[in-house]
């Protein structure tokens, strides 16, 4: 923009709508070591574990309860709620596809069995998102070119997508 003189001319405003951290290779919760697998059903892996009940009996129900009283106690390296007691700033409303029970990494962790850790081909991925959006560097960021004249009114704005919407909320 510089060499076009067009530095002055040009507001560039770059957004993210969230922030990245180093998950260093050692970092894993290893979800084996805290419950016993084949008890849950287990929905996701990574910055964010799910689990539900393996089905709606009795038993199931009561094994799930009683593994989702010990998960929701202060564990190392991650958060974890009933669904209902998800924190309000993490938006995970309540959805039926939403898990009963929902852990969040601690921001450079993440969580996982060693099933899905022996699964994997590739290393583990070294940088990651999602995780408590109350943490600074997990917050999105603004950066921006020129700075307008105060006041002024901008009459046309471009802008540009590097990504499709996932069509999440």
């Amino acid at each position: 923009m510089k060499q076009r003189g067009l530095f002055q001319r040009i507001n560039l405003i770059v957004l993210s709508d969230h922030g990245m951290a180093a998950v260093p290779a050692g970092n894993t919760v290893l979800l084996d070591d805290l419950l016993p697998l084949d008890q849950v059903q287990l929905v996701s892996e990574g910055i964010v574990a799910g689990f539900n009940p393996r089905s709606d009996s009795a038993a199931d129900r009561a094994r799930f309860a009683a593994i989702e009283r010990k998960l929701e106690q202060p564990q190392r390296h991650m958060r974890c709620w009933d669904k209902s007691r998800v924190p309000a700033r993490l938006d995970y409303g309540s959805n039926p596809r939403v898990p009963q029970l929902i852990c969040l990494a601690d921001v450079h962790w993440r969580i996982a069995s060693r099933a899905k850790l022996a699964a994997k081909k590739d290393p583990p991925n070294l940088g990651n998102h999602g995780y408590d959006n109350a943490k600074k560097n997990s917050r999105g960021g603004c950066a921006s070119g020129a700075t307008p004249e105060r006041g002024s009114r901008q009459r046309k704005v471009h802008t540009h997508r590097t990504s499709r919407p996932s069509g999440r909320r």
